[in-house]
């Protein structure tokens, strides 16, 4: 979808909206451009380093499946 049809697409929705439905709008706007956070230098390097030892293969990671399967282990050992 192109920058010129999402705001088509977005201008039909609000036309057709009901007052309440242009409101949750407004708020889910309002509260994406309130929520940016900026984070100082040193929590970017952080972020940064971890990132690089990640990729370089010095840092292991634990996939999405890996974690589950540890998890619902755990959860079965304690009786959950």
């Amino acid at each position: 979808m192109t920058y010129i049809e999402a705001k088509k697409k977005l201008h039909d929705y609000i036309e057709h909206a009901s007052e309440a439905e242009v409101m949750e709008m407004m708020s889910l706007v309002e509260e994406d451009r309130s929520s940016e956070y900026v984070y100082d230098k040193a929590t970017l390097a952080m972020f940064n380093k971890r990132s690089e030892d990640i990729l370089s293969g010095k840092e292991e990671t634990t996939s999405v499946e890996e974690s589950m399967k540890r998890v619902r282990a755990q959860r079965k050992k304690d009786g959950l």
